[in-house]
């Protein structure tokens, strides 16, 4: 039982962060997962909800790691302690140089 732990999770929407995710909503720890897509997010929040009654809500918020503005907003915003960071957000390539709006290739920033 993780009851009272608080977990970050990056990229809980899919892939092994949504399964990783699930596994800790089962356990009862509160999740708070930063999401770049937020109708994703609170569509996952609901299915949590629905499906751990007995867990904490999970924590939506909104957070593009390709936009460092984007994490430095999440950084503001989020206040609270963190006990456990998964941080898993990826981005595979395709083979062409794609850089972000900070000008880091795609890859290493996300």
């Amino acid at each position: 039982d993780m009851r009272g732990k608080r977990v970050l999770i990056t990229g809980a929407t899919r892939g092994l962060g949504l399964w990783q995710a699930e596994a800790l909503a089962a356990w009862n720890a509160t999740l708070i997962l930063p999401v770049r897509d937020m109708k994703k997010g609170k569509a996952l929040e609901a299915r949590f909800k629905k499906e751990h009654p007995n867990a904490p809500p999970p924590v939506i918020v909104e957070m593009d790691l390709a936009s460092l503005q984007s994490v430095r907003d999440f950084a503001e915003q989020y206040k609270g302690p963190v006990d456990v960071l998964v941080h898993n957000a990826a981005v595979l390539g395709t083979g062409d140089l794609i850089r972000t709006q900070d000008g880091f290739e795609e890859c290493l920033q996300v």
